[in-house]
């Protein structure tokens, strides 16, 4: 096919000015992606679900934003350029609303609904109307005479790129949140200026004629075939579904936090600049590269690989990257002259958005697991299929597939081998059909949905999807192990209760753990105790209350709610013995309704999966907490976490507003083997600084948390989360 790839002409320095307003509208256009998310996550519990659904807005929005570009693309009245002007001038100021956003979230208004309204009232003429200005400044470059456009895609996609991956690493970290939002509105008023310019020198390459469309713009009915227009929106929803369905993966376990969202979505516009800039690997090479790599996703899906998290999320981020490099490439490769780029550019719209939407909408409604990311590499696996069956065999496929195998499988937690030996047999058939395009993306769904996982049996007794995650009601009766009822949080044990002895606590929460002495040490020093406990779980801590106790419990999730008080599964709430009142909400949000020094304990214990909710530990919650705790008052932080070392930042936060801190790691035991199934947990206690820093009664074997560096503590506007991360085994 023709390369439709061309350098300027004749228009001089008037050029770089449609480089530059490429550039900054498009690095506009995906600094705000990360920024908004950010201010929005802390309002709906820190959940994954955040990020997601904000994707699905960007999309719908630039969606919206192609479709008016290609609406008044072709026009040629000066009028078509006042009216975008003006809209562009009208999402500024009404993004001076962005400064403060729109409040919390309303009772009896979902979650995703809030989110999308709140997203809209605040940016959302502006970003639509920066999202049609891509495609409106290759348009006017090429009416003004300045030859072929298509460069300035990769200038608008570098542009973004840097937009994106400058946030968490230079804007975040140096840059109040407040301040972070006045300069997208000074950066939107620029970009207007710009494409003022642009939009004058485009309407002077013209003689003004008729308001209708430019004479070689083939009419939409009839410019392609259907055929051609389903092509360009398939190879654009599949890598759209499985960049959100890689960061919700990788997110769930670890944190929601600016850098895990803007990794995988800038590996996914990488994938643009390259195959559009001719830099790109033949179709034959990425095929077949691809191909190993979803072998080796698909081998951690199912073997459940959690460690170590570096080599995981090395080989999803390289499965994405060939995924998306061999989608976009066979976009680059079908991609149509300059007179139908508004065409091009919506189809491509169409298919993100339509990625988007199945991502945040479709899936959560009809699947009670993550499904869209297995889906989403079964259709790669299609594609691989397709463009790598008539390029000839490769040689080299299977002793790179060997490799990799041997790679992953030495060095990943395997569990039982005769499990793994189950999982490898459907693998390597898998790998010998992906030639046959038909036959792999089948073998990869098959392995993915049906294959045996190698945790160990376990029977489904509920399973729920909501905004904050999905959660799984599961009885175990396995050889050794004491038949109990789990609450699963993702890939997390959330709560536990014994068969034989319904009530009695266990896991994290066991009377001879960290948190039983805590508990300890305040009966004996409190007649009666008031205690507040954010993250309901199961409501283990409930076996704790005495009858002269009041307990309070936050839960942002109404599902959870709905199993702990399931008393049939999980007992702990209906058979306490104090005052026990559960609330809907935000712990940090319902704390701050709070009055000071209203509670003798407050338990800090919200995890969404293993990932915990940033906005719950930094500086700024810490003194909140200490502010409602009474003299005397004790917190208690879980910092139990996979990933995640989380003292450190803990102490560092005690050290900076003066806060005693002790901690006790419990003996780590064999996870659910023991007779009482007692789990290993780490556990900090801090202390107001007014109370003189003695150590509170019953943690005589706890031992003081060092300060640290104030490097190392975290607040609304910074948190280091890749500082404490575990990369290696835990």
């Amino acid at each position: 096919m023709t390369d439709h790839r061309a350098t300027p002409r004749r228009l001089g320095v008037t050029s770089l000015v449609f480089v530059l307003a490429s550039f900054v509208s498009a690095a506009l256009l995906f600094v705000v992606q990360p920024m908004a998310a950010k201010r929005l996550l802390p309002l709906l519990g820190g959940s994954p679900a955040v990020w997601t659904t904000c994707m699905l807005f960007f999309q719908v929005s630039l969606l919206a934003g192609y479709s008016l570009a290609h609406a008044i693309g072709g026009r040629r009245r000066r009028r078509w350029l006042v009216v975008y002007i003006v809209a562009l001038l009208v999402g500024a100021t009404v993004s001076l609303a962005f400064l403060t956003g729109s409040g919390i979230p309303r009772a009896g208004v979902g979650p995703i609904v809030w989110l999308l309204a709140d997203l809209f009232a605040t940016i959302g003429v502006a970003f639509v109307s920066l999202a049609a200005a891509g495609p409106l400044i290759q348009r006017w470059f090429d009416r003004a005479g300045g030859g072929n456009p298509y460069f300035l895609f990769a200038a608008g996609n570098a542009g973004s790129l840097i937009g994106l991956l400058g946030y968490p690493a230079l804007v975040e970290p140096a840059v109040i949140l407040g301040s972070q939002r006045l300069g997208w509105i000074v950066g939107l008023i620029l970009a207007t200026v710009l494409l003022a310019i642009c939009g004058v020198a485009a309407a002077r390459g013209v003689e003004p004629g008729p308001d209708e469309p430019d004479r070689d713009e083939p009419s939409v009915a009839t410019a392609a075939a259907w055929q051609e227009r389903a092509g360009w929106i398939g190879f654009a929803f599949v890598p759209s579904s499985l960049m959100l369905g890689a960061t919700s993966f990788i997110t769930t376990d670890v944190a929601a936090f600016p850098l895990l969202w803007v990794v995988p979505l800038s590996i996914y516009l990488v994938t643009f600049i390259l195959v559009f800039s001719g830099s790109a690997p033949s179709i034959a090479l990425t095929s077949r590269v691809t191909a190993v790599l979803l072998i080796g996703a698909v081998a951690t899906i199912v073997l459940q690989a959690k460690h170590p998290l570096g080599l995981i999320l090395a080989i999803h981020l390289a499965t994405l990257f060939a995924a998306a490099m061999l989608c976009h490439g066979r976009l680059a490769d079908s991609k149509p002259p300059p007179a139908r780029l508004t065409e091009f550019y919506l189809c491509l719209s169409i298919g993100g958005a339509l990625g988007g939407v199945f991502n945040a909408i479709v899936a959560p409604a009809v699947f009670d697991a993550i499904s869209e990311y297995p889906i989403a590499l079964a259709a790669v696996g299609l594609a691989v299929a397709r463009t790598g069956k008539a390029r000839g065999r490769c040689w080299w496929g299977w002793p790179l597939g060997l490799f990799v195998a041997i790679v992953i499988l030495g060095r990943i937690d395997l569990g039982d081998w005769r499990s793994v030996l189950l999982v490898a047999a459907p693998l390597v058939v898998t790998f010998a059909a992906s030639r046959h395009p038909i036959a792999f993306a089948a073998c990869l769904a098959v392995t993915l949905f049906t294959t045996p996982r190698v945790e160990g049996s376990a029977t489904l007794l509920h399973a729920e999807r909501t905004f904050f995650g999905i959660h799984r009601v599961e009885r175990v009766d396995r050889p050794g192990v004491t038949p109990h009822l789990r609450l699963m949080h993702g890939s997390t044990v959330h709560g536990v209760s014994l068969i034989d002895r319904p009530g009695h606590p266990t896991s994290y929460y066991h009377p001879m753990g960290p948190i039983g002495d805590v508990f300890e040490g305040m009966t004996a020093g409190l007649a009666s105790a008031r205690v507040c406990v954010v993250g309901l779980g199961v409501g283990s801590l409930a076996y704790y209350a005495r009858q002269t106790d009041a307990h309070t419990y936050v839960e942002i999730d109404p599902e959870v709610v709905r199993i702990a008080r399931t008393s049939e599964w999980f007992p702990f709430l209906a058979t306490a013995k104090g005052d026990v009142n559960v609330v809907v909400g935000d712990g940090r949000l319902v704390l701050d309704q709070a009055p000071p020094e209203s509670f003798d304990l407050i338990v800090i214990d919200a995890f969404s999966s293993d990932a915990i909710p940033v906005h719950l530990i930094t500086k700024e919650a810490i003194e909140l907490y200490l502010e409602r705790l009474a003299p005397g008052g004790v917190l208690a932080m879980h910092l139990s976490n996979q990933h995640l070392d989380l003292p450190p930042v803990v102490g560092s936060i005690a050290g900076e507003v003066g806060a005693s801190a002790w901690i006790r790691y419990d003996d780590e035991q064999p996870e659910l083997a023991s007779g009482d199934l007692r789990i290993g947990s780490v556990w900090a206690v801090l202390t107001r600084p007014e109370d003189g820093g003695s150590k509170p009664a019953g943690l005589a074997s706890w031992s003081r948390l060092d300060a640290g560096g104030a490097d190392r503590a975290w607040t609304d506007d910074r948190s280091d989360v890749l500082g404490v991360m575990k990369w290696g085994r835990p």
